[in-house]
């Protein structure tokens, strides 16, 4: 005689157990993918925009999808935009790009970053993967702008500008921007026209420098006469003049690279492609000619037709201009970009140990990142000593009295000490107690001082950010889904 129960024999099942079994399966999975494959971040301060938004100004916070899997079998890549514990305060999570590998010598210089090895080798410049530099090129001009900011500088009445379209009739020059000066690294460069105008009009933190790295994107469509259209990138005492042969130039012409030298009034001999000839009359092109990391490069359709390097120049500052020699031409969509631009900052020479990197954050003007970062450290009454991240009036303050320093250490414990003399002087903020702190033992402490902690260890690097995911309209005025470059 059988002994089990009812439901087992007449093969009925029980729906609350299947539930729970279910709800049990789903929570174990739920966690297995958090901590070994994705999980989802918010991010919470502006030090990597435009490429991920953090901001209050207006209220707009990514979530970004992390790949938690690739660093388990294979160290970070150069450029990587990665997830790691902030080595002085381990209860944070930090998101930044990769920018300085193990065992190497890191600069920042004139904008750009440079590597080598050793003191024993030269300096080389860095240059990005197609697909993280498409993502670090910023927009200088609107999409839909009300006003052009192109001026006629020379042809007059017969050159005509609407917005990003300009029409040449004649000999002339045309200039990006309506007063003669450099080109600058402005905070918002290449944020969504949608955003601009809630954006703060000013921060302390923001300092215009002339940038030079720069890039002209526009259409070209060529009369009959035109000779030759050129545009022109200019760097400190040098005009990269990208010429584009149009149907009335010589029958064996080709586009072509050419440096005039400023101060001389020279011109050096020009360097010219092969294969693509002169437009024919009437025909429409896509033009892109550039100036990045000390290299010229010349692109019609897509293609990159010209490549020329050039010699590092200390002076950036920089203008750029369409010019046609002789013959109509008319030229749309023009959208000039200027490169991302690294400031130097507190530390910008980084000898990088073994198993360790430097991170940045793409707001190079506004980012917390190894160029600034500090440790601090405080000798206890038993000989031990604590150290945490040192950015005032953050960490340390003081509170309750001018006796009692109030530190949160690099695992994020918060401590009470009484220093007698603190050699952080006016750098430490004063603050009224809170409840929280006050109830903290208090400790006797002697400070201990204050250097550079630019590198993030490998052991604390724990994922790979790929995606952004939200927000979405309507709950916000922009959509936010895109790879992460």
């Amino acid at each position: 005689m059988s002994t089990a129960p009812p439901d087992a024999v007449l093969g009925r099942s029980k729906p609350w157990r299947e539930n729970i079994e279910a709800l049990a399966a789903a929570i174990i999975l739920a966690l297995f993918l958090k901590v070994y494959i994705l999980e989802a971040y918010k991010i919470p301060s502006g030090s990597m925009q435009p490429t991920l938004f953090g901001s209050a100004d207006p209220e707009i916070f990514d979530r970004i999808l992390v790949n938690k899997f690739t660093p388990k079998y294979r160290d970070p890549e150069r450029f990587e935009v990665v997830v790691f514990k902030y080595p002085l305060n381990r209860s944070q999570n930090f998101v930044k790009r990769v920018v300085g590998m193990p065992d190497e010598q890191l600069r920042i210089l004139n904008g750009d970053l440079w590597v080598r090895p050793d003191d024993s080798a030269p300096w080389r410049i860095v240059r990005r993967p197609a697909a993280v530099q498409e993502a670090h090129w910023k927009r200088l001009d609107r999409k839909q702008p009300n006003a052009t900011s192109w001026k006629v500088v020379d042809g007059g009445d017969r050159w005509t500008v609407e917005g990003r379209d300009l029409n040449a009739d004649g000999p002339g020059r045309a200039r990006f921007g309506l007063t003669d000066g450099a080109i600058f690294n402005r905070p918002y460069d290449g944020y969504p026209d949608a955003l601009l105008g809630d954006l703060p009009s000013t921060n302390s933190r923001h300092r215009p420098i002339a940038v030079g790295d720069l890039r002209l994107e526009g259409e070209l469509t060529a009369a009959d006469d035109l000779t030759y259209a050129t545009v022109v990138l200019r760097e400190g005492r040098y005009e990269y003049r990208f010429r584009i042969p149009g149907p009335a130039a010589p029958a064996d012409a080709q586009p072509e690279i050419a440096l005039f030298d400023g101060v001389t009034r020279e011109e050096l001999p020009a360097e010219a492609a092969e294969g693509f000839g002169r437009l024919k009359a009437g025909q429409k092109v896509r033009f892109a000619a550039e100036n990045l990391d000390d290299r010229l490069a010349l692109e019609l359709d897509g293609e990159l037709l010209l490549t020329r390097d050039v010699d590092p120049q200390s002076d950036p500052n920089s203008r750029i201009y369409l010019d046609v020699e002789q013959g109509r031409a008319q030229f749309a969509a023009l959208m000039p970009h200027r490169d991302l631009y690294y400031l130097g900052g507190g530390k910008s020479t980084f000898e990088i140990p073994e198993g360790h990197y430097v991170m940045l954050g793409d707001n190079t003007q506004d980012s917390s990142d190894a160029r600034e970062w500090k440790v601090r450290r405080y000798g206890l009454a038993d000989g031990t000593m604590i150290e945490g991240n040192h950015r005032p009036p953050e960490n340390p303050f003081i509170a309750g009295g001018d006796q009692v320093t109030w530190f949160v250490d690099r695992w994020g414990e918060r401590h009470a000490l009484e220093v007698s003399a603190d050699l952080m002087g006016g750098e430490v903020a004063r603050s009224q107690p809170s409840a929280a702190l006050d109830s903290l033992e208090k400790v006797p402490a002697m400070p201990g001082g204050v250097e550079a902690a630019p590198y993030v260890p490998r052991e604390l690097i724990s994922g790979r950010a790929v995606a952004v995911f939200w927000p979405l309209p309507p709950m916000s005025k922009i959509a936010r889904l895109k790879w992460i470059r």
